[in-house]
């Protein structure tokens, strides 16, 4: 293994990896409405942030295909100028805890103008003995994701996923850490920061389903691995 590959492994949030903090954990949260008026003015915070050092890398898009908003964004604050639409915000936040560094992602939806915000979608359907709706679980989670060459970053994911799943291991986060360090290296730190929402919600995603008795055995680990691969490689 190569130093950058170290390098990058141990920088990167890893998809089993919970943060564990030295002191208390602050109580984060954003200061947004689901709806604004045409022409209003648009702004958001971040509250929670007062007595730790934090860093916060915003992105607003518009969820109808249209073009960005402007924006105006001081560390923890953001202005938004909007046309009437649909409008999603992702926040990556980065906070100091000791020698640590823990991450912390926010999403949030709005709407300007006369339009209904966009409802949160449900939870998939979960078949017993099955996984539930795979393919559209990574549809939820990669929809949002703002990547110039999306189609292949869902390459290099899909592939560590595959990859990760044939080969032997004796715990799930040996599993998780191996698959996350293969596609972090691959597609780099700063693109994977990119991603970093959509691998949080992919651990939410599998940590319910540990906690419903459905990843009982390694095997059953590397299943679920198989069907993320597949369900990544028909992403559309």
């Amino acid at each position: 293994m190569n130093k950058v590959f170290l390098t990058l492994a141990a920088t990167a949030t890893l998809l089993f990896q919970s943060a564990i903090w030295a002191g208390d954990p602050p109580t984060v949260k954003l200061d947004a409405r689901a709806q604004y008026n045409r022409d209003a003015k648009i702004s958001m915070k971040v509250d929670g942030l007062d007595k730790v050092k934090a860093r916060l890398k915003w992105w607003v898009r518009s969820t109808e295909g249209k073009g960005s908003p402007e924006v105006e964004i001081t560390n923890n604050t953001c202005l938004v100028w909007a046309g009437p639409g649909r409008y999603e915000v992702l926040i990556t936040i980065g906070v100091v805890d000791g020698a640590e560094i823990n991450w912390i992602d926010i999403e949030h939806k709005f709407a300007v103008g006369d339009v209904a915000p966009q409802p949160e979608p449900g939870p998939s359907p979960i078949v017993p003995g099955d996984f539930g709706d795979i393919k559209a679980k990574i549809k939820e989670i990669v929809d949002p994701v703002r990547d110039d060459d999306k189609a292949a970053a869902i390459k290099i994911i899909a592939k560590a996923f595959l990859e990760q799943s044939k080969e032997t291991f004796t715990t799930p986060e040996q599993l998780a850490d191996a698959t996350s360090s293969q596609f972090v290296y691959e597609l780099g730190l700063n693109r994977y920061l990119r991603w970093r929402p959509a691998m949080s919600r992919l651990r939410e995603h599998y940590a319910a389903l540990l906690k419903e008795g459905k990843l009982k055995t390694m095997r059953d680990w590397t299943t679920l691995w198989e069907q993320y691969a597949k369900s990544f490689e028909e992403y559309k």
